[in-house]
């Protein structure tokens, strides 16, 4: 989605995001912190405090309607309240979750993390990203 509203913005795609199914809700993590999280796992695991293939949920801990993302995003642009939110057969998936939260508890069993960054800062970060690939010529013209 905020793929499709920077291509929106600059003039590469008719404003209207195509999107699957709506009626979802996820919890979303930033890169960065499950980044760090694995940094932090890969030092206890040098010191030998987490056993050889130990599994690990690293995950947001706020759940959100896909609805309510796609208008945080929105809300990030100029242009936001012009464009349509479409829903297309192609995007839907066969099989999808309605409901996905996950546990943190184990990890922070092992390390002191947390995530650090707030969903709405990964959303406008997302954003700008996209925003700065068009820019330099990098155009995503797929999906």
């Amino acid at each position: 989605v905020a793929k499709q509203i920077a291509l929106i913005e600059a003039g590469y795609q008719e404003p209207v995001i195509k999107v699957g199914n709506l009626s979802s809700v996820r919890t979303f993590q930033d890169c960065r912190d499950a980044i760090r999280a694995y940094y932090l796992l890969s030092l206890e695991s040098e010191k030998g405090n987490i056993p050889c293939g130990e599994a690990f949920n690293i995950a947001g801990e706020e759940a959100f309607k896909l609805p309510e993302v796609i208008d945080i995003l929105l809300n990030f642009s100029d242009m936001g309240r012009g464009i349509e939110v479409r829903q297309v057969e192609d995007r839907m998936r066969p099989i999808d979750a309605d409901y996905q939260m996950f546990d943190n508890s184990k990890i922070k069993s092992f390390i002191d993390w947390k995530a650090e960054i707030p969903v709405r800062q990964m959303l406008k970060d997302l954003l700008n990203h996209w925003r700065n690939e068009i820019k330099r010529g990098r155009i995503p013209l797929n999906r």
